[in-house]
This record gives C-alpha cells, structure tokens and sequence, in this order.
C-alpha cells in the first residue's frame, strides 16, 4: 500500500484498505478480525470494541447543592434575629427550605442523586404568638427499603420508617415566665 501512494500512482490508501482488505469476501474472517488484524502491528492486541471505546465520548457534569424554597407569609411565619426579636424589614421573609443535594451525569453511569435530602426552616415566629420554631436538616425516611444515613447509624432496620432532625426548637415567649 505504502508503495502504491508514494510512486506517482493515483492510489488512496483509506480506499484500497476498506474495498480491497475490509469487504472483500474471503476466508481472512470477518470485517471486526480484519481490523484487528490490520492495527495489531501499530499498537499489538487491538479488539474492535476498543476501537468504539476511544471514539465513544466519555464526560459527567454535576449540579451541586441545589435548593427550593417556600417563602411564607408574614401573618403565618415571621423571620427572627439570632437573638428571637422579629425581624423588622417586611420584605424578609421565612423560608422552608428543601436542600435537593447534588445531581450528577455521567456517561458511563446516567443520573444520580447524591448526599440525602433535608428541609430547613428558618427561625421564625408563629403568627403574633411570641412562639419561635426552628428546624435543621429534617429528613423524612419513608421508604421501607432502605434508611437514611441516621437511622443506619442508630441500629435502625432497613423497613424503619420515620423522622430525623439534626435540631427542632421551639421557644415560648419570655412573658409567660415570671422573673
């Protein structure tokens, strides 16, 4: 072949190897051996399905920390400072916060979800009531298959169902107490 391309005649190469080599009907085996065959002196063991395995592209993105929310109104939930006085500005407003985690693609693998998934609720008040409730990391494990990470951890079983807060509070207004 090299002898043909390079001695003034009017030969392409690419065209002797695929109707000369590749599709002409003989006992050399089929077209993915022929190709075998025709690479193994450039790179030695060469399977077709390598072949598909460098021209395939491979890639993954990721979206992280994702999250929702639900704002609600300031005559149901009031947001408050870290000291529990009401936060004065009427455009801030309580949020409950759905924290999705990350979603990856890959490729080789498809979607997935990583990191469990949590409700957070600002510090709020409730209505008028001087009650202030907070809420981090709540989990709901309702599935009966599986756990959450926490329930694993506390020696729960697989078919447990049930509720997980890293932390709930609820304060009771300072004038139901006498000082």
């Amino acid at each position: 072949i090299i002898q043909l391309s390079t001695n003034g005649n009017n030969y392409n190469v690419y065209e002797v190897i695929y109707n000369d080599y590749l599709l002409e009907d003989d006992d050399f085996g089929t077209v993915s051996k022929k190709i075998e065959r025709l690479f193994y002196p450039f790179i030695g063991t060469f399977k077709v399905d390598n072949f598909q395995e460098l021209l395939l592209p491979k890639f993954s993105a990721s979206l992280d920390n994702l999250s929702v929310a639900l704002e609600f109104p300031r005559k149901l939930l009031k947001p408050v400072n870290n000291d529990g006085s009401v936060i004065i500005d009427e455009t801030v407003k309580s949020k409950l916060r759905y924290n999705i985690g990350s979603l990856n693609y890959a490729s080789t693998s498809g979607f997935e979800f990583l990191q469990a998934d949590s409700f957070d609720l600002d510090k709020s008040q409730i209505g008028n009531t001087g009650l202030i409730l907070g809420i981090t990391e709540l989990k709901l494990d309702f599935r009966s298959d599986r756990n959450i990470p926490e329930a694993d951890a506390d020696g729960r079983p697989a078919n447990f169902t049930g509720v997980y807060a890293r932390e709930a509070s609820i304060t009771l207004p300072s004038q139901w107490f006498k000082k």
